[in-house]
């Protein structure tokens, strides 16, 4: 990570941190350890913290990207993904 995350972080009870950078890395690290466990480049930066739900029995992870088009157009992007 080139900065410390902006945005909060989410722990979980599998001991499981995931939190966002300006960069837009989206990561996972373990909570005993400080590990990274995985890293998600995801094209703009991560402001907002991120959130879990399950749905139909599957478990998702989820952060909102903003995307810099240009100087003046912006938007959000929610990004999820998860495990069975």
């Amino acid at each position: 990570m080139h900065t410390p995350p902006w945005c909060g972080v989410l722990s979980t009870a599998g001991n499981l941190v995931f939190s966002g950078t300006m960069e837009g890395d989206f990561f996972a690290v373990d909570s005993v350890s400080g590990k990274l466990l995985w890293r998600i480049q995801t094209g703009g930066a991560i402001w907002a913290n991120p959130i879990s739900y399950m749905s139909e029995g599957k478990q998702y992870y989820c952060c909102v990207r903003r995307q810099q088009r240009d100087r003046v157009k912006r938007g959000t992007i929610a990004l999820c993904g998860g495990r069975r």
